[in-house]
């Protein structure tokens, strides 16, 4: 979590201070888009009490839609907050729903296929195989 919230801040970061400069309004944004991610998998974890399992993609679609519904709450406060007249409509937040959980799913989809045509999902099943002998081996011999 600490990994994924930390880039996720310096991806903002890195997008927001090109385009719009360093100010305490893009830190809120910020913030609101790490606060998203963050809440989404607590919450995940409270309600399924278990972590995800990221190969499984019902727990991947229930992570997206968790994941969608706090982005778009969490902008929308962030809007509420910095330029209110980034709220257009009361429609706005279903939109944005919907597109959040869109995107992540597409996102999902694209890694998955990169992973595999990369070898990247090779590489880390090896590497999970490497740890677990690896375990495995320092319990026997602890024991």
């Amino acid at each position: 979590m600490t990994l994924g919230t930390t880039t996720t801040a310096c991806g903002r970061i890195i997008l927001f201070i090109p385009t719009y400069g360093f100010s305490p309004s893009e830190l809120i944004h910020v913030a609101a888009s790490c606060s998203g991610a963050l809440f989404a998998l607590l919450m995940f974890q409270f309600i399924k009490e278990r972590p995800v399992h990221i190969t499984q993609i019902y727990d991947l679609a229930t992570l997206a839609g968790i994941y969608a519904l706090f982005n778009a709450l969490f902008h929308d406060m962030a809007w509420a907050n910095t330029d209110p007249n980034q709220l257009i409509a009361v429609s706005q937040l279903p939109i944005m729903v919907v597109g959040d959980f869109v995107g992540t799913i597409f996102g999902i989809f694209l890694f998955v296929r990169i992973a595999n045509l990369t070898g990247l999902t090779k590489f880390a099943k090896n590497q999970t195989k490497k740890l677990i002998r690896t375990s495995f081996t320092a319990r026997q011999v602890n024991t």
